[in-house]
């Protein structure tokens, strides 16, 4: 054999051992090192995924009462805010209508207790149905429910910002 033969088979073996260690390689990162490496990541995030929830969850136990007392104050205040109205106003239909419909119920029971009744009862009704929708209707004013909806808002961004400083462990005088 010549020293150019000799050194093209030594070349020839060299590139065929390379080849059967790259196929090996690949053969062993496919069938082993591969499935346990996504073992390790699908155990690392369900550890990670158990503590987010655990924290989540406390954090929410902690600030439920909050939250609960925190929208019960800001109903509470809405309630005092329109109640007041809302009774002036119904009294005031209320008595409109009475005012309307009184001298004809009293005329008719003269005639009849029964058959007055009848036919004034459901008449009374209306009245006193359309008395409770304008008393409601005159209640309800936009800039009253503006008032009451920021209350709500300010009381719950508070409970949430409260929360979150919580959850990332700041103190109220960091934030």
């Amino acid at each position: 054999m010549t020293t150019g033969q000799l050194l093209l088979f030594g070349a020839g073996v060299a590139s065929l051992s390379s080849v059967l260690t790259a196929a090996l390689v690949i053969i062993l990162v496919r069938l082993w090192i591969r499935p346990k490496f996504r073992a390790h990541i699908d155990e690392a995030g369900d550890s990670v995924a158990a503590k987010v929830r655990a924290a989540v969850s406390e954090g929410g136990e902690q600030l439920l009462p909050q939250f609960e007392s925190s929208v019960r104050s800001g109903f509470s205040q809405s309630a005092d805010e329109l109640l007041p109205r809302f009774r002036d106003e119904v009294k005031g239909g209320f008595s409109d209508a009475a005012d309307e419909i009184l001298p004809k119920l009293k005329s008719e029971v003269g005639e009849g207790v029964e058959s007055g009744a009848e036919r004034v009862l459901p008449r009374l009704r209306q009245e006193v149905t359309e008395g409770v929708k304008d008393g409601l209707i005159g209640v309800i004013d936009p800039e009253v429910v503006a008032r009451a909806g920021e209350n709500v808002a300010k009381a719950g961004s508070s409970v949430i910002e409260k929360g979150l400083n919580l959850f990332f462990g700041r103190d109220e005088e960091d934030s």
